[in-house]
């Protein structure tokens, strides 16, 4: 069938596994899944093409043991790609990025602050092309690297911006990476 996300949980710290749980619907086309673990709760966020490439989510709250309903994160309009999420967690609240394509590629996040209940109005926390982002979170900062390819397609760049207050504002990008052309 077509790609899916699937679910595997150890109790004995990996020494054996159970059996695998389906995420996704078997309809689907579902890809680059991530997964964040905060207390006995599991969050996870992939792209699905169920509905356009969008950005879904679903977690579980009893250690992988059952899971919630898959849901959309992103907006539905425009209905331009969004893929390559990335999920982190503290204490309650969710940060997720992925690559948006509604005005060419940018990274886009969004946040949670009552664990996955409820999402905020997503936005743009790049300005120029940009893709790949991956997310950290420790307390109140978060973190976010991206190829930035604002010096073209070939030429691409890691840079890295932080939030200070879990996401509420991002301070200004910094070159972690020369990109080929500088």
């Amino acid at each position: 069938g077509p790609p899916r996300i699937f679910y595997k949980r150890s109790l004995d710290n990996g020494i054996t596994w159970g059996s695998d749980i389906s995420l996704t619907p078997t309809a689907g086309v579902s890809y680059h899944p991530s997964v964040a673990v905060c207390d006995s709760i599991v969050h996870v966020a992939w792209t699905d093409m169920s509905a356009g490439p969008q950005i879904y989510y679903t977690r579980s709250i009893d250690n992988g043991a059952t899971w919630e309903v898959d849901r959309i994160i992103t907006p539905a309009a425009p209905p331009a790609g969004k893929n390559n999420a990335s999920v982190a967690v503290s204490d309650s609240i969710v940060h997720v990025v992925w690559t948006d394509m509604r005005a060419g590629p940018q990274i886009y996040y969004t946040r949670s602050i009552d664990n996955g209940v409820t999402w905020e109005t997503d936005g743009s926390i790049t300005s120029v092309p940009s893709q790949f982002p991956s997310v950290a979170v420790c307390d109140s900062t978060v973190h976010v690297v991206y190829a930035d390819f604002r010096n073209g397609a070939d030429v691409p760049a890691i840079y890295y911006v932080r939030s200070l207050n879990d996401g509420a504002t991002w301070a200004t990008e910094t070159s972690l990476a020369e990109d080929s052309a500088a």
